[in-house]
């Protein structure tokens, strides 16, 4: 949702998501492996990466 302060500075406010399940569990440290995230309000946001420690990654929505 994009608003406008009475300045006219833009803002900009996303809701929180949801996150209920994440598989699988755990992977080989190496990495490489497909995680499959579950949860609400997924579909809002326009670039999406995961974070594993340290190490981002880009991440896909697909289908629900």
């Amino acid at each position: 949702m994009h608003d406008f302060t009475s300045d006219g500075v833009q803002i900009e406010y996303r809701a929180a998501i949801e996150l209920n399940a994440l598989w699988p569990t755990r992977g080989p440290y190496r990495g490489g492996t497909r995680v499959v995230v579950s949860g609400a309000a997924l579909t809002l946001g326009v670039h999406y990466v995961c974070r594993f420690n340290e190490t981002t990654v880009p991440a896909a929505l697909g289908a629900s």
